[in-house]
């Protein structure tokens, strides 16, 4: 249910034209001022290039509409042409967190290569950096996978692409105003400090795991609410 790789590759290529501009434009000032702390100014959760600010309110709408100009339209005949319901279901969610694992490959490898040509290799290494930016980019496929997984089930449940794509975006931005007015809430996007949690270093290998897990649950939660819907949805209401 994705589109075909040349597809893909423009829409990548894209995408990381967006993420360059945005990555010099964001770090251009550390790059200058070679602070002591160069890598986490860079990778800060608060603002900047790997912010959870940049995750919600920029990159999130981003990726819903990376995500569905990659998803094949689910029209009458090729419904048809599927063993079942199920099936076609878990192709989309296949594809949705194909598209998660691209958008996330884009932002870490624009990081990884901009960072390299501005910080030397010992630098990146002594710190974690390589690790982190593995890491990180992990734990976005699962982060963007269930809010394209919420957007979808949102889409079967309302029939308006252009409502669940609004209403999902509000729902992710809301997490980083919440986040932002009452930290000590266990929401998902505070799981996102991946480099944070490695370059300082805060977290050590059970919080990383537990990190995983949180967002791997998510996953899993609106796979299966999404499947309930998917099962229910009117095709015929849908396509028209």
């Amino acid at each position: 249910m994705s589109c075909n790789y040349k597809k893909t590759m423009v829409l990548v290529g894209l995408l990381g034209a967006f993420l360059v501009f945005f990555w010099y434009a964001q770090n251009h000032i550390f790059i200058r001022s070679k602070p002591n702390n160069l890598l986490l100014d860079m990778n800060g959760s608060d603002e900047g290039f790997n912010s959870i600010k940049a995750y919600t309110l920029y990159y999130a709408l981003f990726y819903l509409l990376f995500m569905n100009m990659r998803l094949i339209k689910e029209e009458t005949p090729f419904i048809v042409a599927r063993k079942s319901r199920s099936h076609l279901f878990f192709i989309r969610a296949a594809s949705i967190l194909e598209s998660a694992g691209w958008f996330a490959l884009t932002i870490s490898a624009v990081n990884l290569g901009l960072t390299y040509l501005f910080v030397d290799h010992e630098t990146m290494a002594n710190h974690h950096f390589y690790k982190a930016t593995l890491l990180n980019g992990m734990a976005l496929v699962l982060f963007y996978g269930w809010i394209g997984l919420l957007c979808k089930a949102l889409e079967d449940r309302i029939h308006s692409f252009n409502i669940a794509v609004s209403v999902t975006y509000i729902l992710v931005a809301f997490t980083f105003f919440s986040a932002e007015m009452m930290p000590w809430l266990p929401l998902p996007i505070t799981d996102m400090r991946m480099y944070e949690g490695i370059l300082i270093p805060q977290w050590n290998a059970l919080e990383i795991m537990l990190v995983f897990a949180r967002q791997l649950g998510l996953v899993i939660v609106f796979y299966l609410i999404g499947h309930v819907i998917f099962l229910k949805k009117d095709f015929i209401r849908h396509e028209n």
